[in-house]
């Protein structure tokens, strides 16, 4: 179209003033359909376009633009930015596109533009020249870093490059400096040739994780670290290798970095392992030694307290019915009595001492309990005490062996009943019960007896407060508590005499 026919007398003078600049520019309305009506001499010389090919903007945009996907994105940015500048009579922010040419050449341009009246004016700036300019000076700089890592050759680590492809793959060795080859025993042609080649220096039991790692490290382009044990020329060593990812232009990814020897710390960190394994091992050695020593001790001091006593009275009576001869047949009765308490205590450490570790097996808590009341049924009645139990309803399964377990319980049980004998009452009342609660089974038995103080139960082995008592029998309950991993505690019942309290792990139901 003719300029004379857009523009007035000093609007033609201005189009002829355009027509001189270096810079391309283009006119055209804001309509609903958008018209192109002046291109300058550059955007001809530039782009190849005259009015007659591209006589409005869409003809426009489907020649410089034939990529739909990118016409489409760059015109959605391109006209919220009009839009704005039509609202605020302003400019319209620059960006950057690639043009098509008429020729088919392509390139990198930065247009501009402002609202003028009804008109929009268009700068179209050529950058593709200083954007070569900018990709020749990529390439220098990788030209200057490839020298920079040929410098490495003379650190006394080595140093090493590792490419991956754009596309993924298999990765390469581009550069392996003599103290990486050194370590490693490795060719550097056929390393570079073959990445597989570094890996078989790697020892037989590192191999098969150290080559994983990597795996994982080059598919997920991760920085690397790792140490594991080579083998050059019949020697062991150990090595560390650290480098971190860094993404080229071309769209590969390289790994520089290091190879470090660690023999000599990893033979120290060894020795002192070894060392400090020693110790203690040694320690606890001499304490199990020691806990021995005490376990035996007070053993053997509570057995001969227990049968010191009644041995002491025997040999008293016998003299007594030497020398008097008309109370031997008391003395005899009372020489009996003792023997069968001495027996009796022996008869019980021999039971202490088979309450050893057993295998254990999933049983029902209540089962025993109901099993130890049978065998006291005598007893019980003989002394008119009545016995309560709660929280017998449901299952109460701990890991355990019945027979150690009721051992224990009936112990517990009798004593309740001496307790409760020893304050000459016509009759008494035993409350048994099972607590569930989420991770433990509580056994408690408590008595109307006399009671206790409690304190000295946590820390006298044999210890009774019944005069006749030996202890023993508070020591079988301790001992199968601390093979079932549980726990006793000693309190005061609501009956107003002893409670014990058994916390057992509980069992998972099958």
């Amino acid at each position: 179209m003719d300029p004379a026919r857009v523009f007035s007398a000093a609007a033609v003078d201005l189009a002829q003033a355009f027509d001189g600049l270096p810079v391309a520019i283009a006119l055209n309305t804001l309509e609903a359909e958008p018209r192109v009506v002046f291109l300058n001499e550059q955007f001809v010389r530039l782009f190849g376009y005259t009015l007659a090919d591209i006589p409005t903007v869409p003809d426009w945009a489907v020649r410089a633009y034939p990529d739909e996907a990118y016409r489409r994105e760059a015109f959605r940015t391109w006209d919220a930015a009009v839009a704005r500048a039509r609202r605020e009579r302003g400019r319209v922010e620059s960006m950057e596109l690639r043009v098509v040419c008429k020729d088919g050449a392509v390139r990198d341009v930065v247009i501009g533009a402002a609202v003028v009246a009804d008109h929009l004016l268009v700068t179209f700036t050529d950058v593709t020249e200083r954007r070569r300019a900018e990709a020749a000076l990529a390439t220098a700089r990788a030209e200057l870093e490839r020298t920079a890592y040929e410098i490495t050759e003379n650190i006394p680590v080595g140093t090493y490059t590792m490419v991956l492809p754009p596309g993924g793959g298999m990765g390469r060795f581009e550069f392996l400096s003599d103290r990486f080859l050194e370590l490693c025993g490795l060719d550097r042609e056929e390393a570079r040739s073959d990445p597989f080649k570094a890996f078989a220096c790697v020892h037989p039991d590192d191999y098969d994780a150290w080559v994983a790692k990597n795996a994982e490290v080059f598919a997920n382009k991760l920085p690397f670290y790792g140490e594991c044990r080579v083998v050059a020329d019949g020697v062991v060593r150990w090595i560390s290798a650290e480098s971190r990812p860094r993404d080229l232009p071309d769209g590969s990814t390289v790994w520089e970095g290091v190879l470090i020897d660690i023999t000599r710390q990893k033979t120290a960190e060894a020795d002192l392992a070894e060392a400090l394994e020693r110790e203690v091992a040694r320690e606890r050695e001499q304490r199990q030694r020691l806990e021995r020593k005490l376990k035996t001790s007070l053993t053997a001091s509570a057995v001969a307290h227990e049968i010191h006593d009644p041995l002491s009275t025997i040999l008293l009576q016998a003299s007594l019915g030497h020398v008097n001869p008309d109370s031997a047949r008391q003395a005899l009765a009372t020489v009996a009595e003792e023997a069968r308490r001495a027996v009796k205590t022996i008869e019980k450490m021999k039971v202490l001492l088979r309450s050893v570790q057993t295998a254990h097996e999933t049983v029902d808590l209540g089962d025993v309990v109901r099993s130890s009341l049978l065998q006291i049924v005598g007893p019980l009645a003989e002394r008119k005490i009545a016995v309560e139990q709660l929280g017998f309803d449901e299952p109460a399964l701990i890991h355990g062996d019945a027979t150690q377990l009721q051992l224990a319980i009936t112990n517990a049980l009798r004593n309740a009943i001496e307790a409760i004998a020893s304050t000459n009452a016509t009759e008494g009342r035993i409350v048994v019960r099972l607590d569930h609660r989420r991770k433990s089974i509580v056994l408690s038995i408590g008595d109307s007896g006399p009671g206790w103080s409690g304190a000295e139960r946590d820390t006298t082995p044999f210890s009774t407060t019944k005069p006749s008592g030996s202890g023993i029998g508070l020591y079988v309950i301790r001992a199968a508590l601390r093979n079932h991993g549980g726990k006793l505690a000693f309190k005061r019942s609501p009956l107003g005499g002893a409670e014990l309290r058994l916390k057992f792990p509980r069992a998972a139901a099958d």
